[in-house]
């Protein structure tokens, strides 16, 4: 596999990545549910919602797949991340970037943040060539947007639990969401300090 180009955003997206994986832990179930309902949608044997981390694809929830993780040079969600749209490889064998995969067809549509930062995919995946229909692959963008939906309903819980948090967009979205300014961990002083760092 032909290992992905690195976003323009890297850091800020690195930083994002590891805030939102730890908000999933939250809402595993929703997401477990989300995994099996794109699988089904596609008859495929596997899919997996991940989160790709800078040497590592994390698989917060997986149904037919074994591993937790996969490195990110061999990630098709590494390719999935570099644009805010459905990436579809019918056939991997008959696509040079991803000759050698270990799965014929893949689908994937990027987790992305209110702010526009691509966090990983929600992914199917099958060992023979597929070519799925429209309406499925917009479902399967539909149930992208309500794990991201699930993820987003933990931040004022989460900021309310005392955690730090070290990602300023998530800080500000959490004060726009009318949490007291008391519960957040840095001040704007602090959130400017960062930036620029």
């Amino acid at each position: 596999m032909t290992p992905a180009a690195v976003p323009t955003n890297e850091f800020e997206r690195l930083l994002a990545v590891r805030e939102y994986r730890e908000l999933a832990g939250w809402v595993q179930t929703s997401l477990d549910e989300i995994t099996s309902i794109a699988a089904l949608l596609f008859g495929a044997p596997a899919a997996a919602i991940g989160f790709v981390d800078d040497d590592e694809e994390y698989f917060q929830s997986q149904t037919g797949l074994d591993a937790t993780s996969v490195s990110r040079d061999d990630s098709f969600s590494a390719h999935v991340i570099l644009g805010s749209e459905a990436l579809v490889v019918s056939d991997a064998a008959q696509d040079e970037r991803f000759a050698d995969a270990g799965f014929r067809f893949y689908a994937g549509v990027p987790l992305m943040t209110p702010d526009g930062i691509a966090l990983g995919a929600l992914r199917v995946m099958d060992q023979v060539p597929r070519e799925p229909s429209l309406g499925a692959v917009q479902a399967l963008e539909a149930l992208g947007r309500q794990a991201m939906e699930q993820l987003e309903s933990r931040l004022v819980p989460y900021a309310a639990s005392g955690n730090a948090w070290p990602n300023p967009q998530l800080i500000r979205r959490a004060a726009g969401l009318h949490l007291p300014t008391s519960r957040l961990p840095w001040s704007d002083h602090d959130i400017i300090l960062w930036q620029r760092f």
